[in-house]
């Protein structure tokens, strides 16, 4: 008789809203690069993907610090 095993995954994925980080970030620096990327994602994504979007987003604002670019208003 076999045993049949389903693995399970260590952690779950998680949707989050970013509706309201999408909002107040387009308001506070509307000329930010970030704005047009943040409010191009949808309004709930997985954790795992939203992880690796703030990663990417933190690369762009130092290089936008670093080139001295007014992201703001």
């Amino acid at each position: 008789m076999a045993i049949n095993i389903a693995l399970q995954p260590i952690c779950k994925k998680k949707i989050i809203s970013i509706q309201k980080l999408k909002n107040s970030y387009a308001q506070k620096y509307p000329n930010s690069p970030i704005t047009q990327i943040l409010l191009s994602m949808l309004d709930e994504v997985e954790s795992d993907e939203l992880i690796g979007a703030v990663g990417v987003w933190l690369n762009i604002l130092d290089m936008e610090r670093a080139n001295n670019l007014k992201g703001g208003k």
